[in-house]
């Protein structure tokens, strides 16, 4: 079988996701023809599970100064944010060293310098594509707190501190009465917080992307539910159609949004992009007795706590596993018991476990752009824990690249050929 499709001024996105909905509906408003194609529903996959937070103030990345001498003792740590699947370690190194060659100073802080153009404005690129009832449903701008137990902050967390001011951030230094004030449910035994009043949530990560969506196909884009399995490629290199078990489909120009398993088409096309899974994990707990007034994150645990319109939610933690291996709840139920000891007052009755793959790269810096090797090609993926703040701005860049209009921001720090 085979399905031939219009090539003229037409765009084929992989991915339905945060990241794939929203370059698909920016396209589609600057005037082209969109075909959006996922194996799943959209925003099934990671996009459905996150903390939900709209976060300005995430600029600081993964790898920073010290968390080399933190990895070896978090290995052996099964409370540890960090986990790795021993199987898959050999395939792993390569990502592993890279990160934590990123994790001194000068290369954080050029991270963050990339990242922040991408975060500031997350709220006003949020508001700009929900429609005024869908704000009100979805959208709350309340802030975000970080805790910490420590009796005073430690240098790790001065160094991510500075460089979020030193980003633009608006950040506040908060002592115990002012978290009480703020989130009186939270345990005493918080001593000191960090306070960024112009960040917000999403009440329903998955709900807000699928309205989005709904614009998308209201406004006349098209989808297909299809898992996409190759590629075609004429002489020139470009990609002339994308395949499945019995399907061709012709493309004019084609993103690659799909997460996580954006690598293997990068790897068909000939790029060389160094993403892996962080495979993520989240309780929700229904009808959990106790709310928070915003997204809400332990420090030292490396957990974000969300009230949302399905529950609370807890959310966190990173094992390097690869793709396909089945998940390991484990990795949830300890956040539950660090739910519990973050609100004493936790209900946790009913709780459902769940896991997603964070498409990352080491730098923590997204792969926005043209493919290096296929001119008709284009990435957007490897947002890691910032992809639904990131998604609206990430959309109207990558639309803004592909009908070559004005850029809002540089896109020369996002680009593929950065990795050639």
């Amino acid at each position: 079988m085979s399905l031939l499709i219009s090539r003229s001024r037409h765009v084929t996105v992989v991915g339905a996701g945060a990241i794939g909905v929203a370059c698909a509906l920016y396209l589609r408003r600057a005037g082209w023809n969109v075909l959006l194609l996922d194996k799943d529903a959209p925003a099934s996959g990671a996009s459905s599970g996150n903390a939900g937070s709209i976060s300005t103030g995430s600029v600081v990345p993964v790898a920073v100064p010290g968390l080399a001498l933190q990895v070896p003792g978090w290995l052996i740590d099964p409370k540890s944010p960090l986990s790795v699947r021993w199987a898959y370690l050999p395939r792993a190194v390569p990502w592993l060293l890279r990160l934590l060659l990123a994790g001194n100073e000068k290369a954080a802080h050029r991270s963050a310098s990339v990242i922040a153009p991408l975060t500031l404005g997350a709220l006003d690129a949020w508001s700009a594509l929900l429609s005024p009832a869908d704000q009100h449903k979805y959208l709350r701008v309340n802030g975000q707190l970080l805790v910490s137990r420590s009796v005073e902050m430690g240098k790790g967390d001065r160094f991510s501190l500075d460089l979020r001011r030193k980003n633009g951030v608006n950040v506040q230094e908060i002592g115990a009465e002012d978290i009480r004030r703020l989130e009186p449910g939270l345990s005493k035994d918080y001593q000191w917080g960090l306070y960024v009043p112009d960040s917000g949530h999403l009440t329903n990560p998955k709900a807000a992307i699928e309205a989005l969506f709904n614009y998308f196909l209201a406004e006349g884009g098209e989808f297909q539910k299809i898992e996409v399995s190759g590629l075609i490629r004429d002489n020139n290199g470009s990609v002339v159609a994308i395949t499945t078990n019995d399907t061709e489909l012709e493309v004019g120009q084609v993103v690659f949004a799909a997460g996580a398993y954006s690598g293997r088409f990068a790897a068909l096309i000939g790029d060389r992009i160094p993403l892996d899974t962080e495979r993520g994990y989240n309780v929700t707990i229904p009808r959990p007795g106790v709310e928070l007034n915003r997204p809400t994150s332990d420090i030292e645990r490396r957990y974000f706590a969300t009230s949302m319109s399905t529950g609370l939610r807890i959310a966190g933690t990173v094992e390097i596993a690869g793709l396909n291996a089945a998940p390991r709840y484990e990795r949830a139920e300890m956040l539950l018991k660090h739910g519990c000891e973050m609100l004493p007052e936790l209900d946790t009755a009913n709780a459902e476990f769940w896991m997603g793959r964070r498409p990352s790269i080491p730098d923590s810096i997204p792969v926005i752009g043209r493919s290096a090797r296929a001119e008709n090609a284009w990435y957007a993926f490897g947002h890691g824990h910032i992809g639904v703040t990131t998604a609206p701005t990430t959309g109207r860049l990558l639309s803004e690249l592909v009908s070559d209009l004005p850029r809002h921001i540089s896109p020369d720090p996002y680009t593929p050929s950065r990795f050639c």
